[in-house]
């Protein structure tokens, strides 16, 4: 038996302020180590090590070039008509992200969301170009349609995992391998863009998306080349950037959705968009977070939902020692894993830093988020 213990975030938005702060940071003289330990924490940072990590990136990556100049505006075309528009310079999110993931044994994140395309086609085309270069694996989200519906495999400790990425808005960001030259202009753009899928659509809707689940469980994920074939999957992890944002109770369609991939094969269903936390459920041989909250981010803090509290998810999956070739196709393709045990740790983000919260000091936040994971969504008083 092989065990392995799988990292789940929230939403990491890292734009604004941090484009800010990161720079005035490194003309102090401070490191990479202890810009790390300032954002993240070393507790949150403890936690992570050796782990597999996962979570939502809720922004586009830039190159760091000035954007003010004519290429750059020439290359990148904010999508209009939105209120935010989020384009991480480079060598922040490299300070960022690359020292924390090099204490997780690997880092992937969710792209399908809805700032993934902020910057353009452009943007998303040195999102997934940096983030390659960094190493770390991303789906969700890609410049041809095949790219956006593929799942990212990662390897930890002997163990295949799978990311499988979708959102369900904006529609018009749905990636399709129709496209005219008319950019921007509704109903005529057919862009690279999100693994798109229409939850409130029904089952009906689901079926092609419900089908990648079960192919990519099943070991022969979407457009697969032959060596992910040949070594299978183990696990397969789903992002759903889904819903609006703060809502007191969670969709229908959302659970019967999340059920759904479970059902078709998945072993952990995590939700983000709603920026603030919703119950979790251990259903059939899977668990199912209804929403993980925001993990970093700079946003305003809403009273009632407090978004700046959120959760580090720790799933320990135990893998029985099969070799993929013997796993029958059509076969229950989760025979050979099962969730050993769930870890909850709530986080607080507080001046752009994230930290555990901890049980005495910080009780009354501590046990709401508790309350929240384990029994449901209560406004916080």
């Amino acid at each position: 038996m092989r065990r392995v213990t799988v990292s789940l975030s929230g939403d990491i938005m890292i734009d604004r302020l941090f484009n800010d702060m990161v720079p005035r940071l490194k003309s102090r003289g401070w490191s990479e180590t202890r810009i790390r330990n300032h954002v993240w924490s070393r507790d949150f940072v403890k936690l992570l090590g050796g782990t597999a990590w996962f979570g939502n990136l809720e922004t586009s990556i830039i190159t760091d070039d000035d954007p003010s100049s004519p290429q750059a505006q020439r290359q990148r075309q904010p999508w209009p008509h939105k209120t935010f528009h989020f384009g991480t310079q480079e060598s922040v999110a490299q300070s960022l992200l690359i020292p924390i993931s090099r204490t997780t044994d690997v880092t992937a994140f969710n792209v399908a969301n809805n700032h993934i395309l902020d910057m353009g086609e452009e943007g998303l085309r040195e999102t997934l170009s940096i983030l390659d270069q960094m190493g770390i694996a991303h789906a969700g989200a890609g410049l041809t349609l095949n790219q956006a519906q593929r799942a990212c495999i990662v390897e930890t400790h002997g163990v295949r995992l799978a990311l499988l990425g979708a959102g369900d808005h904006p529609t018009e960001w749905a990636a399709s391998d129709e496209k005219s030259h008319e950019m921007h202009v509704p109903n005529t753009w057919k862009p690279p863009g999100i693994n798109y899928v229409n939850v409130v659509g029904g089952p009906r809707a689901w079926a092609e998306f419900l089908q990648t689940v079960r192919d990519t469980a099943n070991s022969v994920p979407k457009h697969a080349t032959e060596r992910d074939t040949a070594h299978g999957v183990d696990a397969l992890i789903v992002y759903l950037h889904i819903g609006a944002n703060y809502q007191a109770s969670i969709p229908q369609t959302t659970v019967a959705f999340a059920r759904a991939i479970v059902d078709a094969g998945a072993t952990i269903v995590a939700v983000t968009s709603p920026h603030h936390l919703h119950r979790m459920e251990r259903y059939g041989q899977g668990v199912i977070f209804y929403s993980l909250g925001d993990a970093l981010d700079d946003y305003a803090i809403d009273p009632t939902f407090r978004n700046d509290l959120g959760v580090l998810a720790q799933v320990d999956l135990l893998v029985a020692s099969q070799s993929h070739s013997h796993i029958k196709q059509g076969s229950n393709p989760r025979e050979h894993v099962q969730v050993e045990n769930v870890r909850l740790f709530p986080t607080k983000i507080s001046d752009l830093t994230v930290r555990l919260l901890n049980p005495h000091r910080d009780l009354i936040e501590f046990k709401w988020v508790m309350d929240v994971l384990l029994n449901g969504f209560t406004p916080f008083r």
